[in-house]
């Protein structure tokens, strides 16, 4: 009878022993954040924008809300102390570029171009965005009446990811969106439509 008592009690130690140890290892974490960074809002076709990245913040978001999609992105990097030099990287252009550049600017700078569009590369695909309905807690209190909601947009944010960025450094300069001159996009359709209707005539 002793010797099981004294059995069950090193059993018991173990078990203990063992909760300790499992207490005392790396134990799971659950985090909930916004995304990060918040997308900065392009309104306007041919916009420029001030774009800013370090080696902790490397990522730069945007969301194309100009209702239209938008075929090349011109980047114009400055160098700074740094004496910074910036390439395009494999695959730079995903699925949404066919083609990126990268040549001198003034002053030290880098251009970096994105562009070419159709078949498998969308360009820049615009949000989809809505006016929310007045007294939503969202108006602009504008006095421009035409402005009292702040339009809700899903959709259309792309980000521009900067590796290799040196401790310390800051990456600095303007980006530049383009979409379709509306002579070209005439002359497209033109083209089109006519392609059909000779094929049309063709098979008539």
């Amino acid at each position: 009878m002793l010797k099981a008592s004294r059995i069950l009690c090193v059993l018991a130690l173990a078990g203990f022993a063992a909760t300790v140890a499992m207490a005392d290892g790396v134990d799971p974490t659950v985090v909930i954040r916004r995304v990060d960074p918040a997308p900065l809002a392009i309104t306007l076709p041919n916009e420029t924008f001030d774009l800013f990245a370090t080696q902790q913040n490397n990522i730069f978001a945007f969301q194309n809300d100009t209702g239209v999609t938008l075929t090349g992105l011109t980047l114009d990097l400055f160098a700074g102390s740094a004496g910074l030099l910036y390439s395009c990287g494999n695959f730079a252009g995903a699925d949404i570029f066919s083609t990126c550049s990268s040549s001198p600017g003034s002053n030290g700078a880098t251009i970096i171009s994105f562009f070419g569009v159709g078949g498998n590369f969308t360009g820049l695909n615009a949000a989809t965005c809505s006016s929310d309905d007045e007294g939503g807690g969202d108006d602009l209190h504008s006095n421009d009446s035409n402005s009292d909601d702040k339009p809700t947009c899903v959709g259309g944010i792309f980000s521009l990811e900067f590796d290799g960025i040196p401790a310390g450094a800051q990456v600095r300069g303007t980006g530049t969106v383009s979409a379709p001159e509306p002579v070209t996009s005439v002359l497209l359709v033109s083209g089109l439509l006519g392609l059909a209707g000779l094929r049309k005539r063709r098979i008539s």
